[in-house]
């Protein structure tokens, strides 16, 4: 039996993990669950992680810098059109689009962290990033175009983020893309009327 090095065998649970988390969530992400995805007896997962908080911690960790750069890259582009936010939005949508379960897994994982204390920080370390990401994009989006924003732009980026989240949950749950983009577009519009051009 070929004996795997202690790295191995933690990057084959993690994959295993996320498979459990994908295909069945966190609650049946269980310790016993992820070894046996993996084909690993139960010892390994120990020798591996102190605790099954921790995986999921080096999980959400891992998965948020990709997952802020592939969306907020989406809302980061130049465009030419009059209405500079709707673009960025659809384009931040395609990629919620091709990757609903990502989502849907952090989603999960946020929930659960509320209600374990292991677990507490990562919900708030989650928004407290895409909070972070968000503040920047628009900012830079001033910037670049010459205008500014007639409200605070921490206040305007805790609302787009609040927005975006009920609008990929939706999503997650009724797949319903026409209904989205409808609604990405309203938003956008919204949005711009926030851009005061420079005199």
């Amino acid at each position: 039996m070929v004996r795997l090095a202690i790295a191995e065998r933690r990057e084959l649970l993690l994959q295993a993990a996320w498979r459990v988390l994908v295909r069945d969530g966190v609650r049946a992400a269980t310790t016993r669950a992820i070894c046996s995805e993996a084909g690993m007896p139960q010892s390994s997962f120990h020798y591996c992680f102190d605790s099954r908080a921790e995986l999921l911690r080096i999980i959400v960790t891992g998965l948020l810098p990709e997952q802020i750069s592939t969306t907020f890259a989406a809302l980061d582009v130049e465009t030419d059109g009059e209405n500079f936010a709707r673009e960025p939005l659809a384009a931040f949508f395609a990629e919620v689009e091709q990757n609903p379960m990502r989502h849907a897994v952090l989603y999960d994982i946020t929930m659960n962290a509320i209600y374990e204390p292991e677990l507490a920080d990562l919900a708030t370390f989650q928004y407290d990033e895409y909070l972070r990401a968000a503040i920047e994009i628009l900012t830079r989006a001033a910037e670049r175009r010459g205008f500014t924003w007639d409200q605070p732009v921490e206040v305007l980026a805790t609302t787009m983020l609040n927005f975006l989240d009920g609008l990929v949950l939706r999503y997650i749950v009724d797949r319903n893309s026409d209904r989205a983009r409808a609604a990405l577009e309203a938003y956008g519009d919204d949005l711009a009327r926030h851009a005061v051009p420079h005199d």
